[in-house]
C-alpha cells in the first residue's frame, strides 16, 4: 500500500502583487500559495475570482496584506470567510509580504 500523502493546504495571499516575483502561485511543502491582487491592482474581477474560489471550497486559509487592500475589500473577504469558517490572517506594516512568505516557508 502506498504511503498517504498529506493533503495540500491552499492559502490565498491578497494584495501586494507588485511584490510578486513570478506567477500567481507558489508551492512550499504541502502548501500552495495563490496570489490575488487588490481591487486597485487588478480590478473588481479579482475580488470576484477570490470570493468564488472561497465559496467553492478551493481555499483553506486567507492571508490579507492590509497595506495593499481597501477597507471594503477587506470587510467583504472577512465576512465571506467568517460565514464559511475559513481562517483569516492579517499582515500589516513594512515587509508584510516577506513576513507572510517566511511564515509559510517555516511552517511548510
Amino acid at each position: 500500500m502506498a504511503p498517504l500523502r498529506p493533503e495540500r493546504r491552499v492559502i490565498a495571499l491578497v494584495g501586494g502583487l507588485a511584490q510578486a516575483q513570478h506567477g500567481d502561485r507558489d508551492a512550499i511543502g504541502h502548501r500552495e500559495l495563490r496570489r490575488f491582487g487588490s481591487v486597485k491592482e487588478r480590478g473588481g474581477g479579482e475580488l470576484r475570482r477570490l470570493l468564488l474560489s472561497l465559496k467553492r471550497g478551493c481555499i483553506d486559509e486567507v492571508w490579507l496584506l492590509t497595506c495593499w487592500i481597501g477597507h471594503n475589500q477587506s470587510q467583504t473577504i472577512t465576512d465571506t470567510c467568517k460565514r464559511l469558517g475559513i481562517l483569516v490572517r492579517r499582515f500589516g506594516g513594512p515587509g508584510q509580504a516577506e513576513r507572510a512568505k517566511r511564515i509559510l516557508r517555516e511552517s511548510g
